[in-house]
């Protein structure tokens, strides 16, 4: 339906005439060219025709069978918008992504936060493949005159998609800055988990005190619905600070209570590390078995740690045909992830460890390539520097 039979449909509905619609920079000429389809409406005009409107129901308190939004005078019906959505549920593509945007891009304030933040709810279905368009969004939705909830909301998936991208600095800096607005926040499932990535960022950033003190403010909150997440974070900080009885009793606690086989497998994996870290490499691998067990029940993220704590062991204890199996696996889990950090880690680790061995290189730098994952220069000047005589390497990389 266009505008220039919504606007005729109204104003039969409630009865009046052009001239009732006059209003603040919008005159009667305005109002005829817009019903004769002679003009397009803007998003400017919409509002102020919508509170017009609106005013006039209110005066004559009239029922209308439908809502008079800014969407609904820009043409942009309800359906649209819930086609809209449902095409992102199916698939985040270019020509979902165009329809967003067009409609994005005819609505004003209100209609475009929340046409907005609902895109920005279904993109975090899948963070780790969406996490730029979250960044991307989630900015623009926070540039407006938003509340305080949509602001606390809009930071919490900043700092969600920040960590789908390694980008742990990102996350503190985000986070400090708008933890007075959490702690004014009376939602304890919000604030958990706000505190709970903080806490994550610290630790990923090696600042275990930081993040233990965080670990400290959850528990006072005293919600069980993250006890498991939590506890496995405690565990992790137990383990960097070399504490492993205690962090092995606190991961067999996760085991013992939880339903999650992610969660479960997380913890297998991470009992691995700890014998891993001590150089008790058999009881290591019983244990990675163990987490191996739920390779395909479990998130993308788990499934990286599982097959890089993996791809490690297998390194330290020299099994070379496991080491490639293990590499050609992991890139399978970065064609759907969004993290070059942990992309390069790998390709570094496992090109180190080939090193001295031409064909093996030359077969891993030819399957990243077939998988379009990017290479660090840093990386890719040392495998020069390793080959510089060699035409075939030099031309794979080039």
């Amino acid at each position: 339906m266009r505008t220039n039979e919504i606007l005729k449909m109204i104003r039969n509905d409630l009865d009046i005439t052009q001239d009732d619609l006059v209003c603040e920079k919008i005159s009667r000429t305005v109002i005829s060219k817009l019903e004769r389809g002679k003009k397009e409406i803007s998003p400017i005009q919409a509002i102020k025709l919508r509170d017009k409107i609106l005013n006039i129901q209110k005066e004559k308190n009239i029922a209308l069978d439908y809502e008079v939004s800014t969407n609904f005078l820009l043409g942009i019906t309800h359906f649209d918008i819930e086609k809209i959505l449902s095409d992102l549920e199916k698939k985040v593509d270019r020509l979902s992504l165009n329809a967003l945007d067009e409609a994005l891009r005819q609505m004003v304030d209100s209609d475009f936060i929340s046409l907005c933040t609902k895109a920005i709810h279904v993109f975090k279905s899948d963070l780790y493949a969406n996490s730029d368009l979250i960044i991307l969004y989630a900015q623009e939705v926070l540039k407006r005159d938003i509340s305080i909830s949509i602001i606390i909301d809009m930071n919490i998936m900043l700092i969600r998609a920040y960590y789908a991208k390694g980008e742990f600095k990102t996350i503190i800096h985000l986070a400090e800055t708008h933890k007075k607005d959490i702690e004014q926040c009376c939602d304890k499932e919000i604030q958990i988990s706000f505190y709970f990535n903080l806490a994550t960022a610290y630790y990923k950033e090696r600042k275990y005190n930081d993040a233990l003190n965080y670990i400290e403010i959850i528990k006072k909150l005293k919600l069980r619905k993250y006890e498991e997440k939590v506890l496995t974070l405690e565990a992790n900080i137990e383990t960097k600070l070399k504490n492993y009885d205690s962090a092995k009793k606190v991961y067999f606690k996760i085991i013992r209570i939880s339903k999650d086989n992610t969660i479960i497998a997380n913890s297998y994996g991470n009992i691995a590390s700890l014998y891993h870290e001590q150089k008790k490499y058999r009881q290591a691998r019983e244990y990675l078995n163990r987490a191996y067990e739920f390779i395909r029940e479990v998130s993308t993220q788990c499934k990286y740690n599982i097959l890089y704590n993996k791809l490690e062991l297998d390194i330290d204890t020299n099994q070379k045909n496991d080491v490639y199996i293990d590499f050609t696996m992991l890139l399978e889990v970065f064609s759907n992830m969004n993290s070059e950090i942990n992309q390069n880690t790998v390709f570094e680790k496992v090109i180190d460890y080939f090193e001295n061995e031409k064909l093996e290189v030359f077969k891993i730098i030819n399957n990243i390539k077939q998988y379009n994952l990017k290479i660090s220069d840093r990386l890719l000047l040392k495998v020069i520097l390793k080959f510089t005589n060699d035409t075939e390497m030099i031309k794979l990389i080039s």
